[in-house]
């Protein structure tokens, strides 16, 4: 169950709204490769210092390998990886770029006709703690009888999740943490922020804003914060507790555990919470190729000088679209100051694409990432000069037929099971504090109400244009297997977007910035850009290709609809002229005109 892994990769959602129409040309143009490092000298005092004449991944290997573990025993996504917990990663991959994984889903959820022997012991039971905790606190603090189930230990990383002080309130608001846990839980804070590109003839475009993705918050501090208030509460944690199957009854859900004499766990509601890797979302994908993959690699390190280490990279890049392997790639970077010390900043690496054999191994990226990382950050001494502290690495499949509707009564997904999260984004944590009131009210009423039939839970992960929306964004972004597509186009177009997008101001520009798409800056943004480069939207259209366009423009219009249905409606949420079954179908109809327009984002 890989929970966020490492801060989101929002940005992209909101270049790409405006890739649409954006400066670029597609003739044919000579491919880019990247350059021969040049040879380093390695301190023998150093463990990780190597040269870059070693071995294909032997640079890699002694990096990982070198790295001192953190004692951070909950593994997983946020932890740092050894090479051959990157070799099993890229063994993963390489499985769904074949199709294997989407042949070889589980059964992992059966249905019986048979009722449950007792009355379920709770109302809820939540597979997957880390950020189920969150979700979990939030109910029982309404006086409902939740359980946890996570098969490791529930304990919070060393690594850093990055997120908004805004964002954070979203659980404040929810009684999940109070303003209290939340400081305790922040190691920096830090402003400004930026978003740059580099163009041709290295004709650079920087961006600076601030308040978005500015703190850095201990996960341990959080999880362990969350987890006091919700035992506190009354709430149950089964912790080292792996789930081996499901079993759907009419008068609840058995979670049925591995090892001899353990007894299920039975509850009225089942959440899932166990990310994009859950039995229980691969069962209900099954014989399905992810529709996108972000791939990221990345490390914490120290040896950065001071004065450049005050500000963070929302999105950033300084490369052209690079040869590699069989496949192109465009890279993108994210980078912050880290809190353990004032030389030492976490950077990511990393780029999307479809889910295609020709894409390059999670390794192959690794090696990029060490070629490429200081040039990005000024490392005059290069690699050798950085102590590497921790490493990190992932792929992240997405599905256009997100959110997951349930195909099982009692049952219901949240966070990165269900795919809420943007197709541009890698780890959920932000996702869950935007949803975070919506998904509390929804799993109340239906509680409540005993609405907890598949129809009903399918009401709570239904179409939201808002998220549709960015598929095109997406597209944009990668570059299609046997595409030639001039070197800095996407840079270019970000250039431009963002231009456009800075002289709209804030009510335009944030919004994007925090991973919510609405209408309106969407609409403004384009019309921004048409204006100056309207001729060069047939160029844009043959990158993307006409069904991703029009698939998009049927979303945009949606997204227009939902603006409107919402403003005209809101009023109407919670009627009590209303049955309470048909109360809870209309205030979920009603919440998702709400999200699915990003009008439940303010300034």
């Amino acid at each position: 169950m890989p929970p966020p892994l490492l801060p989101r990769r929002r940005l992209l959602m909101q270049l790409l709204v405006i890739a649409s129409i954006t400066h670029a040309f597609f003739l044919p143009f000579p491919r880019r490769t990247l350059p021969t490092p040049q040879a380093t000298t390695t301190p023998a005092s150093t463990p990780t210092i190597i040269t870059s004449e070693e071995a294909f991944g032997a640079r890699t290997k002694r990096i990982l390998d070198g790295i001192v573990a953190d004692a951070d025993a909950s593994g997983g996504a946020g932890s740092s990886i050894s090479f051959s917990t990157l070799q099993a990663i890229d063994r993963a991959w390489d499985a769904v770029k074949t199709g294997r994984a989407a042949r070889e889903a589980p059964t992992f959820v059966r249905e019986t006709d048979n009722l449950l022997p007792n009355t379920p012991q709770f109302d809820v039971v939540i597979a997957g703690g880390t950020l189920g905790i969150f979700m979990a606190t939030a109910l029982q603090k309404r006086g409902f009888k939740v359980c946890v189930v996570e098969r490791g230990p529930l304990k919070g990383r060393t690594q850093e999740w990055n997120i908004s002080r805004k964002e954070m309130m979203e659980l404040v608001e929810e009684g999940v943490l109070s303003e209290e846990d939340v400081e305790a839980a922040i190691g920096i804070d830090f402003n400004p922020i930026r978003v740059g590109f580099v163009g041709e003839n290295d004709e650079p475009y920087t961006l600076w804003t601030k308040d978005v993705l500015h703190l850095g918050v201990y996960p341990s501090v959080l999880l362990a914060r969350a987890q006091a208030r919700f035992l506190a509460a009354g709430g149950v944690v089964r912790e080292n507790t792996p789930i081996k199957g499901v079993k759907i009854a009419s008068n609840g859900a058995a979670i049925e555990l591995e090892g001899e004499g353990m007894e299920d766990i039975t509850g009225r509601l089942l959440i899932d919470c166990m990310g994009n890797q859950s039995p229980i979302s691969r069962q209900s994908r099954a014989g399905q190729q992810p529709d996108g993959i972000c791939i990221v690699v990345g490390t914490m390190a120290s040896g950065f000088a001071p004065e450049n280490n005050t500000y963070a990279d929302l999105l950033y890049s300084n490369t052209p679209t690079l040869d590699k392997g069989k496949s192109q790639v465009h890279w993108f970077w994210e980078a912050f100051p880290a809190s353990s010390g004032k030389e030492d900043r976490t950077t990511y690496l990393f780029m999307y694409c479809d889910a295609k054999p020709e894409r390059p191994s999670i390794l192959e990226c690794f090696e990029d990432y060490w070629d490429l990382m200081p040039a990005y950050q000024h490392v005059d001494g290069g690699i050798d000069s950085l102590t590497f502290k921790r490493a990190v690495c992932n792929f992240f499949p997405t599905y256009k037929s997100s959110p997951l509707r349930t195909e099982f009564d009692r049952l219901c997904a949240i966070g990165d099971a269900s795919g809420i999260q943007s197709p541009l984004s890698f780890g959920g944590f932000g996702s869950l504090s935007r949803h975070i009131r919506r998904l509390t009210l929804a799993f109340s009423d239906a509680l409540l109400t005993d609405s907890l039939s598949k129809e009903e839970l399918g009401l709570i992960n239904a179409y939201q244009p808002s998220l549709s929306v960015t598929w095109m964004f997406q597209r944009a972004m990668s570059v299609p297997v046997g595409a030639n597509p001039r070197p800095y186009f996407i840079n270019r177009s970000l250039i431009n977007n963002f231009k456009s997008m800075s002289k709209l101001g804030d009510p335009v520009l944030k919004p994007f910035l925090q991973d919510v798409v609405q209408a309106g800056p969407l609409f403004q943004a384009m019309a921004g850009i048409a204006k100056e480069d309207f001729f060069n939207t047939p160029t844009v259209l043959f990158h993307v290709g006409g069904d991703a366009f029009f698939g998009w423009f049927r979303h945009f219009f949606m997204l227009c609809v939902y603006t409107v249905l919402f403003k005209t409606l809101k009023g109407t949420k919670g009627w009590e002229g209303l049955s309470p079954k048909m109360r809870y179908r209309w205030d979920r109809q009603v919440e998702n005109w709400e999200f699915g327009s990003g009008l439940d984002y303010t300034l």
